[in-house]
């Protein structure tokens, strides 16, 4: 979704000046005729409006406040797009998710109805024999693991002063301390070599180039499928190599396809994360409409 600019704080700053300046000039005219023996109640007359001024400055704050915060969490999801378009990664603006979206629910008919699903050509990877390139598209790329780290720690031989020797073994205890933990956490699986990149499917496998090697996801391999159109992600679990993660607006034509060429119609039928492409009233706008 779009964002605006909000249109009325500087509005609001300015009637709270003009009502500030306006009652700052009636509350010292006020205090000038007390203390010129008018009476005192000019002189309440005067602190009430001051009050009333500041009550309706502080409310117009407020609004503009509400205002501000709505327009930067607005601009948040803008910011980050921008950020990622400049690290190479895929475009998400609101046009191609809606597009994508209205792809997918698109593929995922003509795969359940049998109608012709276009195909791609690709100079430069050679294909298997019967293999073909459904869709090629800008993710988001991830593997989930460990690292297996040897944590070695180092002796030193210092000599010198009592004060000099308990100050080293303090300093080498807290550097040894904050190593052991950096490994410890470097060791937990988590999701690593993440990276933007190009990737090739095809009704046999999943090409990519990654960290200068060129990998393939072969279908026949594949354990468990993970897909989730709300976030445009895709998870497949192999039987003998670490998990993979693609992400980004192609994913939700991605998964349908995976999801098709490792277990066949019936599959695709049946995940439940296609739910919304089968639901009665679905349309290619119901993604977009629930990311909004």
């Amino acid at each position: 979704m779009g964002y605006e600019h909000p249109k009325r704080p500087v509005a609001q700053l300015v009637a709270f000046l003009v009502v500030l300046i306006g009652g700052v000039l009636a509350t010292q005219y006020s205090v000038a005729r007390f203390d010129g023996g008018t009476g005192p109640d000019v002189y309440a007359v005067a602190t009430f409006f001051a009050a009333a001024v500041t009550l309706v400055g502080l409310i117009l704050s407020i609004i503009g406040l509400v205002d501000l915060m709505r327009f930067n969490r607005a601009k948040k999801p803008e910011v980050q797009r921008q950020q990622i378009l400049a690290a190479g990664g895929p475009d998400s603006s609101p046009d191609v998710v809606d597009r994508e979206a209205a792809q997918a629910y698109d593929l995922y008919h003509r795969l359940m109805t049998g109608a012709p699903v276009p195909r791609e050509q690709s100079p430069t990877i050679p294909m298997q024999a019967g293999e073909e390139i459904y869709r090629t598209g800008r993710v988001q790329y991830s593997r989930f693991y460990g690292q297996e780290l040897i944590f070695t720690q180092g002796s030193t031989v210092i000599s010198g002063r009592p004060s000099v020797l308990i100050g080293a073994a303090i300093g080498n205890a807290m550097r040894a301390s904050s190593q052991r933990r950096q490994a410890q956490a470097a060791a937990q699986p988590d999701w690593r070599e993440v990276q933007f990149l190009d990737v090739w499917v095809t009704n046999q496998r999943i090409i990519a180039y990654a960290g200068g090697r060129w990998l393939e996801f072969w279908y026949g391999a594949i354990m468990a499928i993970h897909p989730d159109p709300e976030t445009f992600s895709l998870v497949l679990e192999f039987r003998d190599t670490s998990p993979l993660k693609l992400t980004g607006p192609a994913v939700a034509s991605i998964a349908v396809l995976v999801q098709y060429f490792a277990t066949g119609a019936e599959g695709l039928q049946a995940q439940p994360a296609f739910q919304r492409y089968r639901a009665p009233g679905a349309s290619p706008g119901t993604e977009m409409e629930n990311r909004s």
